[in-house]
This record gives C-alpha cells, structure tokens and sequence, in this order.
C-alpha cells in the first residue's frame, strides 16, 4: 500500500558496460511526506512495546491492520525494524555477549544526576557495558502512536501530498 502511490522516476544503471534506463519508485518522497503531515499532528499516545512487538504487531493493535506498519515506524522516526526496536532480554544478552565478551562488567562510565562525569566526582555511580546496553535498549521500548481517529485524515492528506 505505502508503496504503491509513490511516483516513479527514470535512472539510469550501467549493466555490463551498457546503459540502461530502469523506473524505480522515488523513495525520497517519504521525506516530504512527513515534513508535511507528521510533523503537524498533535495528538500521540505512549505505547509502550510489549515482548515480541513488531511495527506490524502494533499497526493492528492501534488501527486494526498491520498495513499501516509504516505509520508506526515514520512517526518514530524508527526505520530499522531490529535496531530501532527494544530487543527481547535472550537476544540483548547475546548481542552483549558478542559485542563486549568478557569486559561487559568492565565500568563503561560514571554517571550523576543523568551526566556523564569523572571516576573521581563524588557520588557519582559506575555504569557498566552492559548497563550501558541494557539501558540504551530499554530507552527504545516508549514509542508514540497516532490517534487511530486520525487515520482517514492522513490517508486523505497522503493521496493530496502524492498528487
């Protein structure tokens, strides 16, 4: 569906030493779309991810139809359904485990008051490697969502934008 309003532009691709003209879907346009629809919608809800939610997961949840994935991952600002998504506890361990090994105990840094600071700034608590991550991956979990009431709105806004 995302897809499928999207206007085609000519490239060109050079294929064994010979040019070609191919279409392709402009998908640069995406960028106008949300500079000119998302960014003016006021009315988000918190969602908070749940295990094994995906964009589509939630597109059904919030609209009843998982084609509106898209809509999801846009108003996040989220384009990669793996790193822009919580992972679930078992794959974070082993993406730790692979990235740190053996130092993800090691102290990473020192925090006070949610600052960065010195190892010697009294107060201040040592975050490790794997805090770290598990944090960073933690901060992931909150997303917005749009009102569902809003849905025909953009729909209709999208087809204008496209025209």
């Amino acid at each position: 569906m995302y897809f499928k309003d999207i206007p085609n532009i000519y490239y060109k691709v050079n294929i064994n030493n010979k040019e070609h003209l191919k279409i392709l879907k402009d998908i640069t346009y995406n960028i106008r779309l949300k500079k000119n629809l998302l960014d003016n919608i006021s009315l988000y809800y918190d969602y908070d991810l749940v295990k094994g939610d995906t964009p589509e997961i939630i597109a059904h949840k919030i609209y009843g139809s998982t084609k509106f994935h898209w809509l999801i991952m846009l108003a996040n600002e989220r384009y990669h359904w793996i790193k822009d998504f919580p992972l679930d506890d078992e794959i974070l361990q082993q993406y730790i485990d692979d990235k740190y090994g053996e130092t993800q105990n090691d102290i990473r840094h020192y925090v006070l008051d949610g600052y960065i600071v010195s190892s010697n700034t009294i107060g201040a608590t040592p975050v490790t490697n794997y805090d770290y991550e598990a944090s960073l991956n933690e901060s992931k979990r909150r997303i917005k969502v749009i009102d569902p009431e809003l849905l025909p709105i953009i729909l209709k806004e999208m087809g204008k934008i496209f025209k």
